[in-house]
């Protein structure tokens, strides 16, 4: 916080998502009644506005939603960060109570608290301390939203029809927005120019990790996500092969194949039983780092981009003031412009009352054939015009200050938003290599266990094989001493016979029994 001076914190917000459990409502019972997750929150801070430094709730999802729609319209404008989807492909299949489905949520909605907590605007704000520390959240929710409450235990209100000013409130403001997305800015800062450019930089940047990284995830990936429906644009960007390649199955199949392998090789069965152990649990290393260090970087790069898109939005919000202050402001010089000329028109200057043009001309015949005092008229419209021209001034200084300030807050906005993003990149960015050099450290460490128990099992089968040599050659000793000098000369004879018969017979002649044989005999 110290290398950004404009930014203000009065203090210290951490919050916790824990504890997401399912629950139904209360007036029903399990199985009939909706169902719904709850999140525990817990949260410590060091604010002074907030009544308690520690705090504990549980909130549904549709709470946190509340408090993103309330940030956005209270705080214009700040970029508050964007709200998970509320509809994944697991909701939709009737899976949203799955535990994956139910972490991964948990997950984006702490997220979410963290973006809130270390915004130094956000974080004071009145709705998120009733959020955290209310009691009876459902009566301020409803107090928030200026709606009668129905029940404090949060059932939904009965449907009340808009009033008739939001209706045309609602209506004015959708006119606005059609007529400015045609819109341009005529004189654009170069400040904000640049920032555009280089947000749009980071978004290719983030889009290109995110099709790297669904790569590898699609690379190592577990058996659950072979039928995972893929966006064009990462089919397109995949090599081919990557598709179909599962290297945690693939470990598993080669180690069902060894398994298979030492039950026809007799006499290596424990050594392809060890290694299929092996193999097999690298696989399980290999699915695991998949889940836990590689789709957590997919879910945290397709935030980021969620989250520059609000940023981008606040880009535009800010055009659109910009092109409102340029259309006020040609709009003051016409209304000058016109009451200029009806001054001069008083002075003997030519045209008439009604402006210049065909259109002026025959509202001006109009008149005369009306018996309009043409002076009257002039003198009645310079006093509209000014009264017109004063209310454009105040609205053109109104909304000249509001542009200001706007772009004040968009560049502390702007500085938060590239440090938040450097921050969670770097996270993210550990936490992928760290599960990396994890599981191939844990690889090692199996691999290295197997090549010292096979060692183990070499060692052990030289020692049987060195024992029965000098069993034999104990047995050849005996034999040899057992009679006379004659005696031992004549039974060596025969054992030397014996043994180059049997050596004719035999595939693999023991030559080195043999040589000690022969050097046993008496010269």
């Amino acid at each position: 916080m110290g290398d950004h001076p404009e930014l203000k914190w009065l203090g210290s917000l951490r919050v916790s998502i824990v504890e997401p459990r399912k629950e139904t409502t209360q007036d029903g019972t399990e199985g009939r009644a909706p169902a719904f997750v709850s999140y525990g929150i817990v949260a410590e801070t060091t604010l002074p506005h907030f009544a308690r430094s520690y705090m504990a709730t549980r909130k549904r999802f549709r709470d946190f939603a509340f408090l993103h729609d309330a940030l956005v319209r209270d705080f214009p404008m700040c970029v508050v960060p964007p709200l998970p989807d509320k509809h994944h492909i697991e909701s939709l299949a009737g899976d949203r109570f799955a535990d994956d489905f139910i972490q991964r949520r948990c997950s984006e909605l702490q997220l979410f608290m963290e973006r809130i907590c270390r915004h130094p605007t956000l974080q004071r704000a009145r709705i998120l301390q009733l959020f955290l520390e209310s009691s009876e959240w459902y009566i301020d929710m409803h107090a928030q939203r200026g709606h009668p409450i129905a029940s404090a235990s949060g059932a939904p209100e009965p449907d009340v029809p808009a009033p008739a000013e939001s209706q045309s409130s609602l209506l004015e403001s959708l006119s606005d927005s059609v007529m400015n997305a045609f819109s341009r800015v005529r004189k654009p800062d170069p400040a904000f120019v640049e920032m555009a450019r280089d947000l749009e930089q980071r978004e290719d940047t983030l889009s290109h990790l995110d099709r790297v990284v669904n790569r590898i995830r699609f690379h190592t990936a577990d058996d659950s996500h072979s039928g995972q429906v893929v966006p064009l644009d990462d089919i397109v960007a995949m090599p081919v092969d990557t598709l179909d390649a599962d290297m945690g199955s693939d470990y598993g199949d080669l180690a069902t194949a060894l398994e298979q392998l030492g039950v026809l090789e007799s006499g290596m069965t424990s050594e392809f039983e060890k290694t299929a152990e092996a193999l097999r649990s690298f696989g399980s290393a290999q699915r695991d780092n998949s889940l836990d260090a590689i789709q957590p970087v997919s879910s945290r790069l397709r935030s980021l981009l969620a989250y520059s898109a609000a940023h981008r939005s606040a880009l535009r919000q800010r055009d659109l003031k910009q092109v409102d202050f340029e259309g006020l402001t040609d709009y003051l010089a016409s209304m000058v412009t016109e009451r200029d000329r009806l001054v001069t028109l008083g002075h003997g200057g030519g045209g008439n009352v009604r402006g210049p043009g065909i259109g002026g001309y025959l509202r001006s015949t109009v008149d005369r054939a009306l018996g309009v005092d043409e002076e009257q008229a002039r003198i009645e419209r310079i006093q509209r015009l000014e009264a017109r021209i004063t209310e454009l001034q105040n609205a053109v200084s109104t909304t000249y200050d509001s542009t200001r300030a706007f772009n004040t807050q968009l560049a502390q906005e702007n500085t938060l938003f590239k440090w938040g993003l450097q921050r969670e990149l770097k996270e993210t960015l550990e936490k992928h290599v760290q599960g990396h050099v994890d599981m191939y450290a844990r690889g090692a460490d199996m691999f290295d266990a197997l090549l010292k128990k096979l060692e183990e099992e070499d060692d052990g089968d030289e020692s049987l094989s060195l024992a029965g040599s000098s069993g034999a050659d104990a047995a050849g000793t005996r034999a040899y001493g057992g009679g006379g000098h004659e005696g031992g000369h004549h039974s060596s004879n025969n054992s030397s016979s014996n043994s180059s018969s049997s050596n004719m017979h035999s595939f693999e002649p023991d030559l080195d029994h043999s040589r000690e044989w022969s050097a046993a005999e008496p010269t």
